[in-house]
């Protein structure tokens, strides 16, 4: 065999590898972003570049202040704009493209999930939706001022810093519940009413920073000191839905949106999920979505 053929055969594969690579969404860590001595970070940035897709092991809440652009989040578009607030949790992943001649202004502010307390968790996830909401006029002042305080806090150590952090964020947080949450349903409602509910619904928090791992029910139920079966029967009794359901829908729905965004192939997809076979994901996403992942991302796939 030509040497010079083979060694542009081997360079060609690299190339195809390193792009594919690139295509990957990147997952932030704590490690990475997070100080060991704190809770949270905050920053301003300035963003006049595309942010390509990723993902964090930590929770993202962030405030633009200036500048336009478009934001994708888990395959859906959306635009933003002066007042754009927007929540994402570690089962989410996003990009930033800033319209052109346009720099994105935005405080961002990362945290692990001991920040805010368990009521105002619960309500975030007391149902799954999306948090984006752009705040005009009066909220926009409002909602401008809380953000400085919240910088203003964080840049120095003051008594009571972290119990006015902690304040401003989980105000912040609820604002921009009660702004998507839809008129007409009532979360509340179905909120937990005693310690039980409550320890379960915070495993749906649990599941999400760890869904791409191997998780059994067992680990779980451990982690809540609670024995398998009695997790098991009250996970689907108070969420409706069996635990293995719940994990599995979460890898599908993360697998979906990925398969809009990325050129990944549909084996790098289905272990970035969570799955260990191509067969059983694409049976899965099939009896799901009722279609096959690569006849879907054929229908849905966005050009960027």
């Amino acid at each position: 065999m030509d040497a010079s053929i083979l060694n542009e055969d081997i360079v060609i594969g690299i190339e195809e590898d390193i792009h594919m690579r690139q295509q990957r969404p990147a997952l932030f860590t704590n490690d990475q972003y997070m100080n060991l001595s704190s809770s949270f970070r905050i920053f301003k940035h300035q963003i006049q570049d595309k942010v390509d897709v990723h993902c964090h092991e930590f929770y993202e809440l962030a405030f633009v202040t200036a500048g336009t652009g478009k934001q994708i989040v888990n395959g859906n578009p959306s635009i933003i704009e002066k007042g754009t607030m927007f929540f994402l949790t570690p089962a989410d992943f996003h990009e930033i493209i800033p319209n052109q001649d346009s720099v994105i202004h935005l405080y961002n502010l990362i945290f692990s999930g001991d920040m805010i307390n368990n009521q105002v968790t619960e309500l975030l996830f007391s149902v799954r939706r999306s948090y984006i909401h752009c705040f005009e006029d009066h909220q926009y002042i409002r909602m401008r001022s809380d953000w400085d305080r919240i910088w203003e806090e964080a840049q120095v150590s003051k008594v009571g810093a972290q119990m006015i952090l902690q304040g401003a964020i989980e105000r912040v947080l609820i604002d921009l519940y009660r702004e998507c949450h839809t008129q007409g349903s009532s979360p509340e409602s179905r909120m937990s009413k005693n310690a039980t509910d409550t320890l379960l619904r915070n495993s749906t928090i649990y599941i999400q920073h760890r869904f791409r791992e191997s998780i059994t029910l067992e680990q779980v139920a451990k982690h809540y000191g609670l024995s398998p079966n009695y997790f098991s029967e009250c996970f689907k009794q108070v969420l409706g839905i069996s635990f293995q359901n719940y994990v599995v829908n979460t890898r599908l729905d993360f697998a979906k949106s990925l398969l809009k965004v990325s050129n990944m192939t549909i084996t790098e997809i289905c272990l970035s999920s969570g799955f260990n076979t191509l067969s059983h994901f694409e049976k899965m996403f099939k009896k799901k979505f009722s279609v096959t992942p690569k006849s879907y991302r054929s229908h849905h796939s966005i050009d960027l």
